[in-house]
Parts: C-alpha cells; structure tokens; sequence
C-alpha cells in the first residue's frame, strides 16, 4: 500500500535527504518479499508540492550498486504542463534537476532510464556518486 500524499517545502526534504542514502536495498530480497520496498518507508519518499513524488534509495541488483529514483506525478502535475509540450519529457527534466537539487551538486552521470509497465519512471545513477 503506497503512503499517503504528503508535500513538504525543499528546504524540509534536504533536510532530511540524506537518510535515503543510508544503507543499501537488495533488489533480490525486495522482489522475493524478504524486505519491504523503499516506497513503504518515508525516509526514501518525497513528495513535492507541485504534485512529482521522488522514492530514493540506494539499490543492489543484476551485479551493481546505483543510486535509484522512481518518479511518479499527480493529474495537478500534469495539468500544470503546458498543452502540447511531451509530458514526459517536463518530467524527466525536473527529476533530474531535484536530483542535482537534493544532492546540492551538479546531476551524477545517468546511467539508465525506463518507464515501468505501471507508468513509473525509474531513473538509475552510477554509484558511488
């Protein structure tokens, strides 16, 4: 079951960045139901007040260490997008820029992207950063 909604100004999830970046989650085990997923505890999940909600964490699978951030929006996100423009891709773009945002840096290098068949986007930074 997803958490509930909560939006929270930047300033108060940089404060708290830093505990998604904890410890590292065993994709296997995930997938097997030996842990719980990162986006059942609110250390790994931001949401926003535009409506994009980030789940961080760092993750081990398929042989490597990378820095996970799934991406999902609300219909108000959505509708914020300007008519015609790829929603998508104003997605992708503002991920991206409160990833750099939350690691107070330029964006590490990108090493996969791909949107689940649930309409998730997952985006995957080499790690360490």
């Amino acid at each position: 079951m997803p958490l509930p909604i909560e939006p929270e100004p930047l300033e108060d999830i940089k404060a708290r960045f830093h505990l998604a970046l904890e410890g590292v989650v065993d994709g296997a085990k995930v997938a097997s139901g030996e842990v719980e997923r990162p986006a059942i505890d609110r250390k790994h999940v931001f949401d926003f007040e535009n409506g994009m909600r980030l789940i961080v964490s760092v993750d081990k699978n398929f042989g490597m260490t990378f820095l996970h951030v799934s991406v999902s929006v609300n219909e108000a996100y959505c509708g914020k997008v300007s008519d015609g423009a790829d929603i998508m891709a104003s997605i992708m773009a503002d991920a991206r820029e409160r990833v750099a945002d939350l690691l107070d840096r330029p964006e590490p290098e990108l090493k996969t992207a791909f949107v689940s068949e649930r309409g998730v986007l997952h985006l995957g930074y080499g790690w360490p950063l």
